[in-house]
């Protein structure tokens, strides 16, 4: 799923979901795909919206390796952490549902 209307909600987003950073104007976070190969992403493309974490600049350049000194496994965990906090913001404020079969 490529979503803009998904990816904009990082505008709505309280704060950063990994530093916490507060997000008071809406324009301080962004959605930071993941990079996992197991999410969709490929070489030239991103991976699937539903895969990233609301986080501002300083995160997202330290997930994507261009900020900071962690290795590959610190910034896997660092953007899933993220993501799972993201996910659950979006359930609890009603901007995704989970609906079983």
């Amino acid at each position: 799923m490529h979503s803009k209307k998904f990816r904009e909600l990082a505008k709505i987003c309280p704060h950063c979901m990994s530093c916490g950073l507060e997000n008071p104007n809406g324009d301080l976070l962004c959605l930071a795909h993941s990079n996992r190969l197991e999410d969709g992403r490929g070489y030239g493309y991103k991976s699937d919206d539903l895969f990233g974490a609301f986080l501002c600049h300083d995160c997202h350049m330290t997930v994507d390796g261009q900020k900071g000194n962690l290795n590959k496994i610190e910034k896997r965990q660092k953007h899933f952490e993220a993501w799972q906090k993201s996910i659950r913001w979006l359930i609890k404020e009603n901007l995704i549902t989970v609906c079983a079969k």
